[in-house]
Formats: structure tokens, sequence, C-alpha cells
């Protein structure tokens, strides 16, 4: 529900204004610069020809800004790496500025260095912005140290909590725990034997 509506009640522009997606496929505008791209997320905003204001423009700059690819702008999104390239994406979903962003494991194509700095940037966007952000990762580590809540599914189980209440009731340990792999509660780490 989102304002006490489900999701078949918005029209799919009210919904584009609602919620952004980030997916981890390439995008297939292979002829278009980086802030053409980041312009597409404005256009639940634009009308029938989607003309960018200068309002829009500004947001867009800001989106480019906020996720550090302004030197970007005017590269063709083909001749980006992978990693520039999901960036690109997330400053779109930026650019839409929607209270929700909901993104398929964003820090995929990314270098160690910039995975880090990508969810440090989206946890400040959302406690700055009061963005909700829900995002898929297998990199359990990171989401430990930079999640607000988890929500860890296993097999049969489904738990949410902060990463203290899930190493606390045993849900991190049943989840981590196999032959020379170990989590440690108090440190919040994955120990390996």
């Amino acid at each position: 529900l989102i304002q006490d509506k489900s999701l078949s009640d918005f029209s799919a522009q009210e919904l584009a204004r609602e919620i952004s997606i980030v997916l981890t496929s390439k995008t297939d505008h292979a002829q278009l610069f980086a802030e053409e791209i980041v312009g597409i997320g404005r256009s639940p905003y634009t009308g029938f020809w989607g003309t960018l204001s200068a309002a829009d423009k500004q947001i867009v700059a800001s989106a480019l800004q906020e996720t550090g690819i302004q030197h970007l702008a005017q590269r063709n999104i083909s001749k980006l790496s992978d990693g520039e390239r999901q960036k690109v994406m997330i400053a779109k979903a930026l650019a839409q500025q929607t209270r929700i962003i909901i993104l398929d494991e964003p820090t995929a194509f990314l270098d160690f260095p910039s995975k880090i700095e990508t969810l440090q940037m989206l946890r400040r966007l959302a406690h700055e912005q009061h963005k909700t952000i829900l995002l898929s990762t297998h990199d359990v580590e990171l989401a430990l140290q930079l999640s607000d809540r988890l929500w860890l599914m296993e097999e049969s189980r489904f738990s949410i909590g902060t990463p203290k209440e899930l190493a606390a009731d045993g849900s991190l340990s049943r989840f981590i725990n196999r032959d020379g792999i170990r989590f440690n509660k108090d440190s919040l780490r994955i120990e390996i034997k």
C-alpha cells in the first residue's frame, strides 16, 4: 500500500511518480548520452513530447552530481563501463524523484570501493531525503554494515529486522553458517575457518 492505496489504484504515470526501479539489465539506448538517459527519469513529469524544462534539467544535473558522475554527462552510454552505466541508471531513478526506489543488485558491476560508495550514497539519500530504498544484494557483509533493516529470505523463512535483531534471534547464523563459515553475532562479521 502507498498512501492507503493499492498499486492497482494508480495509473502508470502516478505509479512512476511514487516508485522508481533500477535493474541490472543493460539499457538498450545505445545512441544516448548519460545525461539524456538520466533525463528519461523526468518523463512522469513532462508533457507528451517529453521536453525538459529548466527545472527538469536542474534535477538531472543534481542527480548526476549526487551519484558522482557529472563528468560522464556527455558520454555515450555505449562507451561507459558496466559500473558507470549502473550509476547512470541510479541517477535516472533519483531524477525521477520518487519516494520509493527499488534496486536489483545495484552494485553487481562495481569494484569494491565503488560498491561501498554507492551503498553509502543510497543510505545517505534514504536518511537525508526520507526515501524508502529497497535493494536486493548477495553481499551480506556490506548489507549488515550499511542497512537500517534487512529482509532476510531463507528457504522456508522470511525474517525482518535490524542487523542486530537478526543476529540476536539467530536468523543470520542460520542463514550464513556452513562448514568452514561462521557468523559472529557479536561483531556482525562472517568468519571463514
